[in-house]
């Protein structure tokens, strides 16, 4: 969708308005001087009035900021942080005639995890239904429609992720450099662990992240960087999987201690 100017967005609330009055779409676009394809694609695009209104606050910054004007310590801009981290490990977005789905899969095991997601989603998304399906026997599916959802996620494309690339807008950048560990705390929350190891009698509690993808590996590695998160990283040439491990003491207990654990 792209940034509306004030002279698009008051001919598209007069499209609705009369609309609403009960004029046909040839009513329509003759009253207002545009061609009657224009007048059913407004109608098509946004949907009803609130969603015109939201697309109105939208700008371009390399790309299109949908969250432009939220307070950057608002729950509207931590949610996204949070929930662009659980999506770039474990969401896709499939497109739909009018609109697309969000769908982000998790175990079923992790129940916190999955009401953090539905809180999230639902703190960003709070004019849309979130929904929970159980796809297969131990995993669920946390979605919710939207008609911005390729906005707010610019990585979305055909093809897994680990086989294109995997890029941050500035736009993105600048949420996630307020809220990092929140970012963090997704990607852990999709692809990452939280478990126990024994040796000599001792228990020892460690965080670990695998992807294919060596781009959303290097974002988590940036990420644990700045919030001071030391950790150590490897490939395995027989699965291509990187495996990313946070074991000292030190520093498993300063991140326990800012995103939790997954549970």
């Amino acid at each position: 969708m792209e940034a509306l100017n004030k002279n698009k967005i008051i001919r598209n609330k007069k499209v609705f308005e009369l609309k609403e009055l009960g004029l046909t779409k040839k009513e329509i676009a003759k009253r207002i001087g545009i061609h009657r394809q224009t007048v059913r694609e407004i109608l098509n695009k946004f949907g009803t009035v609130a969603q015109l209104d939201e697309a109105a606050d939208l700008k371009t910054a390399e790309g299109i900021n949908p969250l432009v004007g939220s307070n950057p310590t608002s729950p509207i801009t931590e949610a996204y942080s949070y929930i662009l981290g659980v999506y770039l490990g474990d969401g896709c977005i499939n497109e739909q005639p009018r609109c697309c789905k969000l769908r982000i899969a998790q175990d079923i095991k992790y129940k916190e995890v999955i009401n953090q997601i539905q809180k999230n989603l639902k703190i960003l998304f709070p004019n849309n239904k979130v929904s929970i399906y159980k796809r297969k026997v131990n995993c669920v599916d946390i979605c919710v429609h939207n008609s911005h959802l390729k906005l707010l996620f610019p990585q979305h494309a055909i093809g897994k992720k680990h086989l294109r690339e995997i890029k941050l807008a500035e736009w993105q950048k600048e949420i996630l450099d307020r809220h990092p560990a929140l970012f963090i705390k997704g990607l852990i929350h999709s692809d990452g662990c939280f478990y126990t190891t024994k040796q000599n009698n001792k228990i020892y509690e460690r965080y670990g992240f695998a992807n294919r993808s060596i781009d959303i590996v290097d974002l988590v590695k940036e990420y644990l960087e700045k919030i001071n998160i030391k950790y150590a990283c490897h490939l395995n040439k027989t699965t291509q999987i990187y495996r990313l491990s946070i074991s000292k003491k030190e520093e498993v207990q300063r991140l326990k201690a800012l995103i939790g654990i997954k549970i």
